[in-house]
């Protein structure tokens, strides 16, 4: 691919040679390998690629995931972050019980926090993270930071140990209560 104004997408291809004086190439998705980028303006996601063996003169790169090796020459300006969302929510929670609210496997995200907030009835809510190295109930052990909530001010729980599944837990205290969980987390 030489002297090419855009280049959309390159998916499912078992090699790509040279990207050579491109203004953009938007995707580049399950490519086993690249041999050359040269001279390419912006780059936008590069995902599931076995290995890219030169890289120059690129001004921007904004998603890169999934990149087996990139060897020789590099010079790029990285930016941006992949982004995960996800929520939970544990309605009218009867006093003295406690839930989990949203599990999620945190193994492929480098920054990780959960937003807990009791947005409805009038018990107190003690909330707290929970780890483990799968998802077997048995197998969780409690992130030693305890919050109780005893409005609808929310908090922000992050985990103080790493294992692949984080959890939030709820516990109702002298009414019910109802819980929203929030997971944001960069990858």
């Amino acid at each position: 691919v030489d002297a090419v104004t855009t280049v959309t997408e390159v998916t499912n291809v078992a090699s790509v040679d040279a990207v050579d004086a491109v203004a953009t190439v938007t995707e580049v998705t399950n490519v086993a390998s690249v041999d050359a980028v040269d001279a390419v303006t912006t780059v936008t996601e590069v995902t599931n690629v076995a290995s890219v063996d030169a890289v120059d003169a690129v001004a921007t790169v904004t998603y890169v995931t999934e990149v087996k090796a990139i060897t020789d020459t590099v010079n790029i300006n990285v930016v941006g972050n992949g982004f995960v969302d996800d929520l939970g929510t544990a309605a009218n929670i009867a006093a003295g019980t406690t839930v989990t609210v949203l599990t999620e496997d945190t193994s492929e995200t480098k920054v990780t926090s959960f937003y807990v907030k009791r947005t409805g009835g009038a018990g107190t809510v003690e909330t707290w993270l929970q780890i483990s190295p799968t998802n077997v109930e048995a197998d969780y052990i409690d992130d030693p930071n305890i919050v109780t909530l005893t409005d609808d001010t929310p908090t922000i729980l992050d985990p103080q140990k790493y294992l692949k599944y984080t959890r939030v837990r709820a516990k109702a205290i002298g009414d019910t209560a109802t819980v929203v969980a929030r997971y944001n987390a960069q990858n």
